[in-house]
């Protein structure tokens, strides 16, 4: 168990990483015992392949000890030491990063020492280098500062008044709120997608202390964006609250760490997509400006990747605005953000839909061809526009053949999960019921015609029934009347 542990996680660490933690493993300073430093070199010597390590515990065995005979228990507890150490590392590196946390630990230490000017000269140097935090971690830090600063000043036997304990106070007070709005936050996200409630004791007297200003709340720009933030998720439906957002994270682009501005920018997206889904179609310019926001600020990578579905939205959002010459200029700029497996797939497919929402029809129907069915999502998709292209040519035969065979291939398909075969089935349900209407409309007379249209409207209409491609269909139906 132990050595499965130890090796999930070196498989985990970069080539660098693992050299870094061999070094650490060697140093007699970090780990005293001999053997887990014997131990941790065989194990790095002996791996030829980390990304599927194999560790053969009797040949290590003979490495360390080739006069013993083989001990399984001494062993495991060898390898457990060495986990041990290992963890002990991780805590090493990850206090490499964080060189405020480093000052906070040093000034500690001094303290404890009583060498009072060494800390009050480390307290004003990491004064100065501290202004890179951002959020609930900058107050921490305030707070953390102006508590130094106070013990500095009882242990010179101030007696002057230095304001140091009252900001202490203060900024833990705003620490305090933040966090309380962060948690509060994720609360109410939950709520909204899982059964039950969550407790929110203090959220009502935070809002209203932060109404009051007291303790200067108003004028911390994060804690701004979190009451605006709790209130959207508070009210779904009220779009000033949704305007207050966006106004508060444009206003403040360094109130937040990324992880948290983008965590923000996505409860945006996700307000515009539920409005989009209701039929305010005014929301697609929003969703089309966050975006952008995202690509201008870096914030739409993760690791310097696009995943295939975040670049399929871009696209599908930015053709909805017609805005042409952007959309093909990102297709083709972002492709090579694409993970390998997906660049080819998602790159035909969109540049087909592109096409197709320009109304090039011919085009986009050949660009399909370039898409390999490898995946149920770009089959759907794919088969969604040819189904679209043969209904607005009047392709009758084609349009009926694809129908058919897209109807078979849902009901065959395991990758799709019930409640997307469901969507698909009901917007095959209402193509099949529209084409009847546009083009059976001579063989029918105007009182059955109009029965049927209204039935059709009256299920799209429908807020519970679901089906892709609504607002397509409805469009088309008003074309028809």
């Amino acid at each position: 168990m132990q050595n499965t542990l130890l090796f999930s996680l070196l498989q985990k660490l970069s080539a660098s990483e693992r050299q870094n933690w061999l070094k650490f493993m060697q140093s007699e300073y970090h780990c005293s015992n001999l053997i887990i430093r014997q131990l941790a070199t065989t194990i790095f010597n002996h791996t030829a392949n980390w990304k599927q390590p194999t560790f053969a515990k009797e040949t290590c065995w003979k490495l360390l000890f080739p006069n013993k005979p083989y001990q399984e228990k001494s062993l495991n507890n060898y390898i457990s030491d060495l986990l041990q150490y290992t963890y002990q590392f991780l805590s090493y590196e990850q206090l490499k990063q964080k060189p405020d946390l480093q000052s906070e630990l040093q000034i500690i230490y001094l303290l404890d020492l009583n060498l009072k000017k060494q800390a009050e000269r480390l307290l004003k140097k990491w004064k100065r280098t501290s202004s890179i935090n951002k959020g609930a971690e900058a107050i921490r830090i305030r707070q953390r500062q102006a508590h130094f600063e106070d013990t500095l000043g009882l242990m010179a036997s101030r007696r002057q008044y230095t304001g140091a304990l009252q900001e202490q106070s203060r900024q833990l007070d705003q620490y305090y709120a933040l966090q309380q709005l962060i948690n509060y936050c994720g609360m109410l996200s939950r709520q909204s997608i899982i059964q039950g409630e969550y407790e929110l004791p203090y959220l009502e007297e935070i809002l209203r202390r932060y109404q009051a200003d007291e303790q200067l709340l108003q004028k911390e720009p994060a804690i701004g964006i979190y009451v605006a933030l709790v209130q959207l998720l508070r009210q779904d439906s009220n779009e000033d609250k949704f305007r207050e957002l966006e106004h508060q994270l444009r206003q403040y682009p360094d109130a937040l760490p990324d992880d948290e501005r983008k965590m923000a920018y996505n409860f945006l997206l996700n307000y515009c997509i539920r409005q989009i889904n209701r039929g305010h179609t005014h929301f697609y310019q929003s969703v089309f400006t966050i975006y952008q926001d995202l690509l201008r600020e870096g914030l739409l990578l993760q690791d310097g990747r696009l995943t295939q579905w975040t670049y399929t939205n871009v696209i599908t959002t930015a053709s909805r605005l017609k805005a042409w010459e952007w959309t093909e200029g990102f297709i083709h700029q972002y492709r090579e953000k694409l993970p390998q497996k997906d660049q080819h797939n998602a790159f035909h497919y969109n540049l087909s839909a592109l096409r197709y929402e320009k109304g090039d029809y011919t085009e986009a129907l050949q660009g399909l061809n370039e898409v390999e069915f490898t995946d149920a999502f770009y089959q759907m998709a794919a088969k969604t526009i040819q189904l679209k292209i043969y209904y607005l040519l009047q392709e009758a035969e084609a349009f009926r053949a694809l129908l058919f065979a897209s109807r078979q291939f849902i009901l065959r398909n395991k990758q799709l999960s019930t409640a997307k075969k469901q969507t698909y089935q009901n917007f095959l349900k209402m193509l099949g019921r529209l084409f009847d209407l546009r083009y059976e409309r001579s063989y029918w007379n105007e009182e059955r015609w109009q029965k049927k249209h209204s039935q059709l409207l009256e299920r799209l209409d429908n807020p519970k029934y679901s089906a892709s491609n609504k607002d397509w269909i409805r469009l088309e139906l008003q074309q028809l009347s």
